[in-house]
């Protein structure tokens, strides 16, 4: 009896500092998919210059993304990979006058995939 009475002392007692320590219980995470988009439009001038800009920070070199999501009411976060792309129909518009001849945009859309992961987890 006064062994059963020890350890259900102690474990009472690891049970109250655990809750005041906040010791870090095991990581939850899961996987998630992605879809971003990123829109080249190509400027051709009449002195020659072709000129090309994207929507997303002016640049095609996205090979990863940094991602954040509210799950269980934890944020879960992590980084997404792109694992392929695709490209939409361009688009042309033709100018008669001006400095411009003509603009083509063209749709990408890329896939992104990767863990999030959640390190807050208390016991």
């Amino acid at each position: 009896m006064k062994k059963i009475r020890k350890i259900l002392g102690l474990a009472l007692c690891i049970a109250v500092m655990a809750s005041f320590l906040s010791i870090p219980s095991m990581a939850c995470s899961f996987s998630v998919t992605k879809q971003y988009g990123n829109i080249a439009t190509t400027t051709y001038y009449t002195d020659g210059r072709v000129i090309t800009t994207y929507s997303w920070d002016n640049t095609d070199n996205h090979p990863s993304v940094s991602y954040s999501a509210l799950y269980g009411g934890y944020t879960h976060s992590g980084t997404l990979y792109k694992k392929t792309w695709t490209a939409g129909t361009p688009v042309t518009t033709n100018y008669t006058s001006g400095s411009i001849t003509k603009t083509v945009a063209t749709a990408y859309m890329g896939n992104y995939t990767g863990d999030l992961t959640n390190s807050n987890h208390y016991i």
